[in-house]
């Protein structure tokens, strides 16, 4: 498990739709809603840092504020069943503050939360979400893909050759996971700079 204590997700198969299903959360969550970045504490921004790597990992950009819940110091994301919506074997979406495929939906709240610290309303040190991203790197590839590889039959049902090109395209952003959030960091520390 990459994000210890997380909301697991499992993809199933119902009337010959794929889609996800996940436990309920524990009495007591709160959603982040209305909740400004800056009130979070500091293992929650943790959290939350933890659970943006695991979006992107899954290619999952409908975290608004009503998708991600506070339990105590842990922030869970529910209702992942866009993950890979706008993948498009890696090419249709991208890591950055500016996208929201969901429009007119609300955006990511990951997007509120980078643009409010580059803006320098709170403090937060990204290497905090290294250990998450070692735990992914951590997964064997082969291991990897069996995971998805029914997940990848559904979504390319009778299709061999797109299913092995979308599993080998969750395994590249697998690898390529710590690179493109040090790019994604760095352009974030270059606003910051300048802003401040």
């Amino acid at each position: 498990q990459i994000k210890p204590g997380s909301s697991p997700v499992k993809s199933i198969l119902n009337m010959g739709a794929s889609g996800t299903i996940q436990p309920p959360l524990p009495g007591g969550s709160q959603a982040l809603t209305d909740i400004e970045p800056s009130a979070l504490s500091l293992k929650q921004k943790i959290s939350l840092g933890g659970e943006h790597v695991l979006d992107w990992l899954g290619s999952q950009h409908s975290s608004s504020g009503n998708n991600l819940h506070m339990v105590g110091d842990n922030i869970f994301g529910q209702n992942k069943e866009n993950a890979f919506k706008v993948f498009n074997f890696g090419a249709g979406d991208k890591l950055a503050t500016d996208f929201n495929p969901n429009y007119p939906l609300p955006e990511p709240y990951y997007n509120k939360f980078w643009n409010d610290w580059t803006a320098g309303k709170f403090q937060f040190d990204p290497q905090t979400m290294g250990s998450f991203v070692n735990t992914a790197e951590a997964i064997p590839d082969q291991e990897y893909k069996e995971q998805y590889k029914a997940y990848a039959a559904s979504l390319y049902k009778d299709d061999p050759a797109s299913q092995d090109k979308f599993l080998n395209s969750i395994v590249a952003r697998k690898k390529s996971l710590r690179k493109d959030f040090d790019k994604f960091i760095a352009e974030l520390y270059t606003k910051k700079t300048k802003q401040e």
